[in-house]
């Protein structure tokens, strides 16, 4: 049985579906980020019920047959930091929260700060990075991280 995941996407088996490169592959440019990024990294313990990412395209969300896939819009200035793993762009660790921090800046989104991992984050690559962010995301940051 061949079943349809989107438009011009179709799998035999979802047990096979590589969610995270279908998910590069069907909206570019864009890389793994944000909270399952996060995850990906050990940085947060909880399961993501949904794959996110990060798009200079407009912010949008595909509901996929057993997957959620959303797509969360970056200026341009601030798409950087992810490499290739496996098969799918991921945001390095620092880059995923920088990205989740400022969502949660502008409102966009909710984390349980408490539960992230910070001490397993390079913080000299963070300040530097954090150079690129509006004030507000920097002034959380920095007082997540107690700069």
């Amino acid at each position: 049985k061949i079943i349809r995941l989107r438009q011009n996407y179709y799998a035999l088996s979802l047990a096979q579906v590589d969610w995270e490169a279908l998910a590069i592959e069907m909206l570019k440019p864009s890389y793994l980020s944000f909270e399952y990024g996060l995850w990906r990294h050990g940085l947060i313990d909880e399961i993501p019920a949904r794959l996110t990412l990060a798009t200079t395209k407009k912010s949008r969300t595909y509901l996929m047959p057993g997957r959620v896939l959303e797509y969360s819009h970056l200026n341009p200035g601030l798409f950087f930091g992810y490499q290739m793993d496996k098969q799918a762009l991921l945001a390095l660790p620092e880059k995923a929260f920088l990205d989740e921090l400022y969502l949660i800046s502008l409102k966009k989104r909710s984390l349980n700060l408490a539960s992230l991992e910070t001490k397993k984050l390079d913080k000299k690559l963070i300040k530097k990075w954090l150079k690129k962010y509006p004030v507000y995301t920097r002034r959380l940051v920095e007082k997540i991280l107690k700069f």
